[in-house]
């Protein structure tokens, strides 16, 4: 049993690291999939949020007067950084959570394609590995 289990995790191992050889030049999968995800997908997406693109100068103004009150600042007060800053990068939530979403569907789907003949004799064995890996997956 433990065999099989070691088997098992060796192979999700492989499929992470690409040294699986099935139809590797039909799509891409395991490893080189999460690859493109984080490195394409979610990279083009972050490029092309513009930084500026909801924040105008008389924000800008608003919150350096709002943080100063009556006395004079010569830099950008700490306060009016952080609340600007905060806004911007709540921005990047959507992206983050949809990569996010992408790379645990092919996690899933390496999970699924694993073949061994072990798994495909003991039928309830397979499933319950199956349901662990899933119940890691989403923690």
């Amino acid at each position: 049993m433990l065999n099989i289990i070691a088997k098992y995790s060796s192979s999700f191992s492989e499929f992470l690291e690409g040294k699986f050889v099935k139809d590797t030049a039909v799509e891409f999968k395991g490893g080189s999939r999460l690859n493109h995800i984080f490195f394409q997908i979610f990279t083009v997406t972050i490029q092309n949020i513009d930084p500026f693109d909801a924040l105008t100068d008389d924000d800008l103004k608003t919150a350096i007067r709002n943080a100063s009150s009556l006395k004079p600042n010569l830099f950008v007060p700490e306060v009016a950084f952080e609340v600007l800053s905060k806004q911007q990068i709540s921005r990047l939530e959507q992206p983050s959570l949809q990569c996010v979403q992408y790379a645990y569907e092919e996690l899933r789907n390496i999970v699924q394609q694993i073949e061994m003949p072990e798994l495909t004799r003991y039928q309830s064995l397979r499933n319950k590995i199956t349901n662990v890996m899933f119940v890691l997956l989403m923690r």
